[in-house]
């Protein structure tokens, strides 16, 4: 009996932590979602990487991704530590993503997230999107 009683108590565990898991990957997949912050500008390519880059990304805060009125924090990281700015801003509108490489890179591709924190249904939520940068070293 004692054994009965254990296993039907160890599957009603069971059960309920599957369906609180797959609940919690269910919500997870609401507040954090990829979208896209640069439009067209998710690629800047540096063509000389004899000579420092310093150029600009746009990033636009999307407006169906938060709650009306919040104010969006962007930022911008790295393995690199090439990219800067961002701060806080409106929702709909602009933040500037600075991107400084420095002369004599090795040529490649390197990746920089950007990411867009607020609030959505009054839960902290983050809209993700990539800036690839492109470095070459021209010929000369």
């Amino acid at each position: 009996m004692y054994r009965r009683t254990t296993r039907f108590l160890g599957a009603v565990l069971l059960v309920t932590a599957a369906a609180v898991g797959l609940t919690s990957v269910a919500n997870a997949g609401t507040v954090r979602v990829a979208g896209s912050l640069l439009g067209a500008g998710r690629e800047l390519t540096v063509a000389d990487c004899s000579h420092t880059f310093d150029g600009d990304a746009v990033a636009v805060v999307p407006k169906d991704r938060f709650d009306r009125g919040t104010t969006a924090f962007v930022s911008a990281s790295d393995r690199s530590g090439w990219a800067s700015g961002g701060g806080a801003t409106g929702i709909a509108t602009a933040a500037l993503v600075h991107v400084h490489v420095p002369a004599g890179t090795a040529a490649g591709v390197y990746p920089v997230d950007v990411k867009a924190a607020g609030m959505l249904h009054g839960k902290p939520a983050e809209v993700i999107d990539r800036l690839t940068v492109r470095v070459r070293c021209s010929a000369r």
